[in-house]
């Protein structure tokens, strides 16, 4: 599990793949993570700031459940932090713009009916951050056409300076 964790720690802390075009280079990467390897390991023996974290973190993941349901692509995107980056299967690597532009795009759409619902696998609070591993399954009702589709994904979360836990990076696959 610590290598999971260190894994977690690393990814909040290194750059994004787009944005000042900067290459990571090996000094700054073995600083990283000889700071991942010397960190103690985050708490979670179940204590009350743990277990509180957890229960905003879910419940911030339904919240975002709900948005979407309701087509309220504002509060759908406040989930995401202003620096996050997403890796989905197939797809480019995204910054908050291309996030909330693909959820506008998603929810513009007035013939379809859209649920997504998290099944919260584990949560991981390591102190203003928390690694989260769930399935989100997706029902699209077209006019009476249901589909629906699942993807698994890892989201790592991170407490802001207003409170609110929101994502900082996620890796989205889709189950077959």
């Amino acid at each position: 599990m610590r290598a999971s964790l260190a894994l977690a720690v690393l990814l909040a802390f290194a750059p994004p793949a787009f944005g000042d075009g900067g290459a990571v280079d090996d000094a700054d990467l073995a600083d990283s993570l000889t700071a991942t390897v010397e960190a103690p390991p985050p708490s979670t023996d179940g204590s009350a700031d743990a277990d509180k974290d957890e229960a905003e973190i879910r419940a911030r993941l339904q919240e975002w459940s709900d948005a979407f349901a309701k087509k309220d692509v504002a509060a759908a995107c406040d989930l995401f932090s202003a620096d996050v980056v997403a890796e989905i299967q197939d797809g480019p690597t995204a910054d908050h713009a291309a996030v909330c532009s693909k959820i506008g795009e998603l929810l513009g759409k007035d013939d379809v009916e859209l649920t997504y619902t998290p099944q919260i696998d584990e949560v991981l609070p390591m102190g203003d951050y928390a690694l989260i591993r769930l399935t989100w399954s997706l029902r699209i009702d077209r006019n009476g056409d249901v589909t629906t589709s699942s993807e698994r994904g890892f989201d790592l979360f991170r407490k802001e300076a207003d409170g609110k836990w929101r994502i900082v990076r996620y890796l989205a696959y889709t189950i077959e």
